[in-house]
């Protein structure tokens, strides 16, 4: 047996025990089956095509997951392949929105051809079929998954430590040190950061078209003084316009869930929508 037939067969094996034995892992493929159905259920317009959605998101996302999960191993187990040792030591978020780069320069001669499958293709094709607007959609989620599946590969690895360093300040909404996803598409970054106040700028994965980053929000959480030595918390969200309604309220919900009670007894939401960012620098007089 080749070393690729048994890296196979090792792969199959241990995700078809988590498949089976591990609810969270469980949790987590159904929580990417359904947010990225949600995406594909916009384009439904009878029960026989919601149907259709249900039985191909499952197919779709469990074949794309296992084929990164697999081609990342493989890259992980070849000599040839020269990663570094400091993949072992950086920070998930990081790790994650970087690996859509990496992936691109490695397979720079067939950009798409790493991730195919053949279950992945025959759902494409059942669902372009049906839906005539889905091609871009549908191409996109196998690219997400596949790189989903090679990111939970590395940091599953046993040489995978992480980075260790973690501030002095405990911040409320996240570690400024990495990079936070909030979906599966959107991550925040910190910008700045006091005891006072938290600034965070918002991205869509690198995954996206381009490999390119883009700024789609941003949430600021300020604690505000008041005169009884107690204080006032407000959190801002400026969100995109091109963040779907529904996505925009998971990423408050999944915030605001972070806040301990004491913050949450006094807190104040704002919620805004954005269609870009503009950053203007003064020039000096």
């Amino acid at each position: 047996m080749s070393q690729i037939d048994t890296t196979y067969n090792t792969v199959y094996n241990h995700l078809l025990e988590k498949f089976n034995n591990d609810i969270d892992f469980q949790n987590e493929i159904q929580y990417l089956i359904h947010f990225y159905g949600k995406k594909l259920m916009n384009f439904t317009k009878n029960d026989e095509q919601k149907l259709l959605v249900e039985v191909s998101s499952e197919k779709l996302i469990k074949s794309q997951f296992f084929q990164g999960y697999f081609i990342m191993k493989t890259i992980l187990e070849d000599d040839q392949m020269e990663l570094g040792e400091k993949i072992w030591t950086v920070n998930p978020g990081i790790i994650r929105n970087e690996l859509p780069i990496l992936l691109e320069q490695t397979y720079s001669n067939s950009v798409e051809d790493w991730y195919k499958t053949d279950v992945g293709h025959q759902v494409s094709f059942e669902l372009i079929q049906v839906f005539s607007d889905v091609f871009d959609l549908v191409k996109q989620i196998r690219k997400d998954i596949s790189i989903y599946g090679c990111y939970k590969a590395v940091i599953e690895d046993p040489r995978y430590s992480g980075f260790n360093e973690t501030s002095e300040h405990q911040f409320l909404l996240g570690d400024p040190m990495d990079l936070d996803f909030l979906n599966p598409q959107v991550y925040m970054q910190a910008e700045f950061i006091t005891e006072e106040q938290e600034f965070w700028d918002l991205y869509n994965w690198s995954s996206s078209q381009n490999s390119v980053s883009k700024w789609i929000g941003s949430i600021q959480l300020s604690s505000i003084p008041q005169d009884n030595d107690s204080f006032f918390y407000l959190i801002q969200f400026t969100l995109s316009n091109t963040i779907l309604e529904e996505e925009k309220q998971g990423i408050i919900q999944k915030v605001h869930k972070r806040l301990p009670q004491d913050v949450l007894s006094t807190l104040q939401i704002r919620y805004y929508s954005a269609s870009e960012l503009n950053v203007v620098i003064p020039q000096n007089a």
